[in-house]
């Protein structure tokens, strides 16, 4: 199964959701994700929008319960109508979902999973530069 994380970079720091509809980190705050290829489950519906985030050309291997996953990440930067008409769409497709923001250095802790520290290890890794994300 393959995943990309979103890293949505805004005023306020990195988005972080959660809502409990989710398949997986329905109880943590994470990055929005999407699966790709043939899967049963629903994405993040950050998809449902054009935001042409960039693909940050790094690949990590995860399991989670019984699910062997191939990561990828994929970033944009949001200015604040682009923020804003995102999370009035979250609102209305997922009303239980809930944000919250985190800064670079946070990420680990914000988003409790190992997903987190193997997406900035491998960053760190391929010498991956972003933009505002260095604090």
């Amino acid at each position: 199964m393959n995943i990309r994380f979103y890293i949505l970079k805004t005023k306020h720091g990195i988005l972080l959701i959660r809502y409990p509809e989710r398949r997986f980190f329905k109880t943590i705050y994470s990055l929005p994700f999407s699966f790709e290829g043939k899967n049963p489950y629903d994405s993040d519906p950050v998809l449902d929008w054009d935001l042409k985030p960039s693909d940050l050309g790094i690949k990590f291997k995860h399991t989670i319960t019984h699910h062997k996953i191939q990561g990828f990440v994929s970033e944009t930067e949001l200015d604040t109508k682009s923020e804003k008409k995102l999370l009035e769409n979250f609102y209305k497709i997922r009303p239980s979902i809930e944000i919250k923001y985190c800064n670079w250095k946070n990420l680990e802790t914000e988003f409790p999973s190992s997903i987190s520290k193997k997406i900035k290890q491998t960053l760190a890794k391929d010498g991956a530069v972003l933009p505002g994300l260095e604090n």
